[in-house]
């Protein structure tokens, strides 16, 4: 993908589309949008071949939403990331095979909630320098956490029960990444 990527940002340098003196940047740009695209779409398939694409849509969506605004648990490479990912999303359709529960999926949901709202931000090592604008990142990040409580209540009245239980797997998830997070940070600070 890396090689890619360069291949992109090569051909737009020698267009002068783009500066070369800014290679590196675009290099990282073009690397990222790359493999959150295939990803995305690798993780879509997954969920449309088990018949669960909305699903699947809500899990992916609420996780992206959390974790750029709030961070999570980063792993070291793009293949670990995406196989952290779909064994995630595995694990998450893997609850369907379960009774339902509304009572149990709204306890997970909000008390996945509750934590986010607790932990706003855990920045990852490598955005670091984001730490100036901690309290506007909190704050953007805790209104997106209300955002989705107002959310969970809507689906929970609206009583769609597969899209409440994905929405409350998900919310469940992205607490579990964020405590991962917090976990990783303060034994680093203790090592």
């Amino acid at each position: 993908m890396h090689q890619f990527a360069e291949m992109i940002v090569r051909a737009l340098e020698k267009r002068t589309i783009i500066p070369a003196a800014d290679h590196e940047v675009y290099v990282y740009g073009f690397d990222a949008a790359l493999y959150t695209f295939l990803s995305t779409a690798g993780l879509v398939l997954i969920g449309c071949v088990l018949a669960q694409g909305i699903e699947t849509l809500i899990i992916i969506s609420l996780f992206y939403v959390n974790q750029t605004l709030g961070g999570g648990f980063h792993a070291s490479t793009h293949l670990n990331c995406f196989i952290t990912m779909v064994l995630g999303l595995l694990g998450c359709l893997a609850t369907f095979l379960l009774p339902f529960n509304q009572w149990i999926c709204c306890i997970l949901g909000t008390v996945g909630l509750m934590f986010m709202i607790k932990y706003p931000l855990v920045l990852h090592k490598n955005k670091e320098y984001l730490q100036a604008k901690h309290d506007i990142l909190c704050k953007r990040s805790r209104g997106a956490v209300l955002v989705q409580g107002i959310c969970l209540m809507a689906i929970a009245l609206w009583g769609k029960n597969e899209y409440l239980q994905a929405f409350c797997v998900a919310s469940g998830v992205c607490a579990m990444s964020r405590l991962v997070a917090v976990f990783q940070k303060a034994k680093g600070r203790n090592a």
